[in-house]
């Protein structure tokens, strides 16, 4: 949902406004080089160091996005293993 969408009607359904949710001064890192080798160990898998560096800085570029979805309130909203097609 665009801000501009925010707050209007959409097929009769009030869209919820958006929430600012401001990036805290300095976030922890959650990837680092060392932490990465250790998931690919578990996950038994190996990468070059030309992909392992590419997949280090996706994690870290995603960052900030997880950051904005971890803030977010979720209030009655049942998990995703809650949903049933049949329903809709």
């Amino acid at each position: 949902m665009s801000p501009e969408t925010a707050g209007t009607a959409v097929a009769g359904v009030e869209l919820p406004q958006t929430p600012e949710v401001t990036e805290p001064a300095h976030a922890p890192e959650l990837y680092d080089a060392d932490t990465l080798t250790a998931l690919l160990q578990v996950a038994d898998l190996s990468l070059t160091p030309e992909w392992q560096g590419l997949l280090l800085a996706t994690l870290t570029d995603l960052q900030p996005a997880l950051h904005r979805l971890r803030a977010l309130e979720l209030g009655e909203t049942p998990p995703a293993t809650a949903f049933d097609p049949r329903w809709s």
